[in-house]
């Protein structure tokens, strides 16, 4: 009786808090809002992959070198609690920043390092919130609770966005004003978010005892991927799909740049791409839920394709035809990807057993980690040569992904 009612609250606390965290991140999207403003501090596509170079090391890295000790933490939950209300209100310290630091390149970095120290600390609180998650709810209600969460956040989310849209297409308010605004909204929610998970409880769990020899550890990793042939080939699928990822955060400033869009267009841009978060939030999380998460990775390298396959047709025809409404469209399922990591997270609860999940997922983050710097190439490859290249190597990459997720297993729920 007591461990339904900890389902059954954690269910509903944990559904709030992502929903929270959806709708104020929503206020510093990397692919929506952080593309603009990079472009109006700095105006450079490299500085723009650099950030989200070092955007993903910040996610990976502190799992890296924490990762391992979690397992030796007895309530997860408490930890959660600890880190979340760390790091969410972090983007409320931008305030000052605006008001005070005239310079852009200096606004910039400081926003770069808030940024990343925010991400960093929420990678800790990622295998924490996975854990107590794997752990508490059961695992055909999983897929519904992310569905829950994109799909109320993406709701809410679509206020942040218009309030996103009114504050960059106002003509009156300086530059600082509008990014002060959107972040605190942002940090403010945030740390709703984070005071939302604080009734949560973690269940009794099994420790190790002896301490952890760090390097030792780190060499028993890779047998997971022998003794396991479908998180083997969920890691190869998600490796490969990274570099599919790259196009999203440039979708934005492609628009400006080849195709012509103005300020109005771009803004509107960034509004369907929240849209199709809460609608990916609804698709996958019912894709979860009916027909299993390998299922829902399937759906989302598929997605990732057309938005390569069609990016690149917009570019060949913009001279002829009016590409507005095309990039709306792709700007919408670019959002719907966004969110697709979740199948990727429930895959791998699926098919590891409960004491190896943490071990699996620090493994999975020294597989991605590698490839953080892409991003940082993708930016430079684009300032000397242009977006097509890259949105064609896109392409390439999303035939790939679709073909293996189609070969992937399906996976029984692992409770």
């Amino acid at each position: 009786m007591y461990i339904t009612r900890a389902y059954n609250r954690n269910f509903t606390l944990m559904t709030l808090e992502g929903s929270l965290f959806f709708f104020g991140i929503s206020f510093l999207g990397e692919n929506t809002v952080v593309p603009i403003f990079v472009d109006t501090y700095t105006g450079s596509m490299q500085l723009l992959g650099l950030t989200i170079a070092l955007l993903t090391v910040a996610k990976l890295l502190p799992k890296l070198l924490l990762g391992p000790y979690i397992s030796q933490v007895k309530d997860v939950s408490r930890l959660l609690r600890i880190v979340m209300l760390i790091h969410r209100p972090l983007p409320l310290l931008m305030i000052p920043v605006f008001l005070i630091v005239k310079d852009p390149l200096i606004v910039f970095f400081i926003f770069l390092l808030m940024y990343c120290i925010f991400w960093g600390i929420n990678g800790i609180a990622g295998i924490a919130w996975s854990d107590v998650f794997g752990r508490t709810i059961p695992g055909d209600l999983r897929g519904k609770l992310h569905g829950y969460q994109q799909f109320i956040g993406g709701i809410a989310s679509l206020i942040a966005g218009y309030i996103i849209k009114l504050l960059l297409d106002n003509n009156i308010l300086p530059n600082n004003i509008k990014y002060l605004i959107i972040f605190a909204l942002g940090g403010l929610v945030l740390l709703c978010s984070a005071l939302a998970i604080v009734p949560v409880k973690d269940t009794p769990k099994n420790i190790q005892c002896e301490k952890v020899m760090i390097m030792k550890y780190f060499l028993t990793l890779p047998s997971y991927l022998k003794k396991n042939i479908n998180y083997r080939n969920m890691n190869i699928i998600q490796s490969i799909s990274r570099f599919g990822d790259l196009i999203i955060p440039f979708i934005i400033l492609l628009s400006k740049d080849n195709l012509g869009f103005d300020s109005y267009k771009l803004s509107t841009l960034v509004v369907f791409q929240v849209i199709g978060g809460m609608l990916g939030g609804i698709l996958w999380g019912n894709i979860s839920h009916r027909f299993g998460n390998k299922q829902v990775i399937l759906a989302v390298e598929i997605t990732g394709l057309i938005i390569s396959a069609v990016t690149f047709l917009c570019i060949l025809i913009n001279p002829y035809v009016m590409t507005f409404p095309i990039m709306c469209i792709v700007s919408t399922l670019a959002g719907a990807k966004a969110g697709g990591w979740l199948g990727y997270v429930n895959y791998l609860i699926d098919v590891v057993e409960e004491e190896n999940r943490i071990d699996c997922m620090i493994l999975n983050t020294i597989i991605l980690f590698p490839l953080s710097f892409a991003n940082y190439f993708a930016g430079l490859a684009t300032d000397k040569l242009g977006f097509l290249p890259l949105v064609f190597f896109s392409v390439v990459v999303g035939i790939t992904t679709t073909i293996l997720s189609i070969k992937l297993k399906s996976a029984n729920y692992s409770h």
